[in-house]
């Protein structure tokens, strides 16, 4: 676990995977295999070969996470002069490797007409992975979404980025600064609660917030059920996790997004991230649905 491997056990509680090793647009709306390049992983069938095997015999869909392009090419140019392109080749990749849909994660449009682009892109994506019963993932952080009505209705798994947020009193992960807040800020983009996934980071973040983060089962960090400060860095906790599950039932979410599953200890560990997840599903629901 500590050197970046999954433990199978975790795909007993999750239930969608967003492969983000997959791949990266190039200028032309071509899909580039793997994100080996700049540091991101293994080639793409390398990568979702060990992801099958992990799963195995569970119900788990699998969405192939594309980036966008490297400098000088950007996405914003690539969707004014290759959209039909790469709407056609996210759909032909999904169809070949069998997988459930496709997920982006571009941060971020940088005005109107970039937004109007990307709202494009999803619509015109979506209607075609619609006709093949897959699906549509984005991720977004809850600030400056400018997405057309149709490209709010087009996405079936909306994963807020809801972490690296500092709340009033300068602490990171807290329920004031990360969950609520977060929702409410989506809702009134026009999201329903189903369609919205909130995220929990497994790694910390340094109270001065510089660019730095720190994965939950670093070594030189001890894991504990109540205490998010360590040595100058906030994380997310069992407790943190199981209450932000608990605010996901009550309000009637999609679920809960992690990022990243290789940040997490073994989910047979008592402070595992994963396992507090299932956990409170199971207990909580019970308690609210029976």
């Amino acid at each position: 676990m500590r050197n970046g491997q999954i433990d199978p056990a975790c795909f007993d509680v999750v239930t969608d995977v967003q492969l983000i090793a997959y791949g990266r647009f190039d200028g032309q709306g071509n899909i580039e295999d793997g994100i080996g390049s700049d540091g991101f992983g293994k080639r793409a069938d390398a990568e979702l070969s060990i992801l099958k095997d992990m799963i195995g015999g569970r119900d788990v869909n699998i969405y192939l996470t594309i980036f966008p392009p490297l400098s000088p090419d950007n996405m914003a140019d690539m969707l004014r002069n290759h959209m039909d392109d790469a709407v056609n080749n996210v759909v032909e990749r999904v169809l070949a490797t069998g997988t459930d849909g496709a997920d982006f994660d571009w941060e971020y449009p940088a005005n109107a007409e970039e937004y109007r682009l990307y709202s494009d892109f999803l619509v015109k994506l979506k209607t075609q992975l619609a006709n093949h019963n897959k699906k549509l993932s984005v991720a977004l952080s809850p600030w400056g979404v400018q997405l057309s009505k149709q490209a709010v209705e087009a996405i079936d798994l909306l994963q807020i980025m809801a972490y690296d947020l500092f709340d009033h009193n300068g602490d990171n992960n807290s329920y004031a600064g990360s969950v609520d807040s977060a929702v409410r800020y989506m809702m009134g983009r026009g999201f329903r609660a189903e369609q919205i996934f909130l995220g929990i980071s497994y790694y910390g973040r340094p109270s001065d917030g510089r660019g730095e983060w720190y994965n939950y089962n670093d070594p030189k960090f001890d894991p504990d059920e109540f205490v998010m400060y360590q040595n100058h860095v906030w994380f997310n906790t069992p407790t943190t996790v199981r209450d932000k599950t608990v605010y996901a039932i009550l309000k009637g979410l999609g679920g809960i997004m992690t990022f990243a599953q290789d940040e997490d200890v073994a989910m047979s560990d008592p402070l595992s991230l994963t396992a507090q997840i299932g956990k409170a599903r199971e207990a909580f629901s019970e308690v609210v649905y029976e």
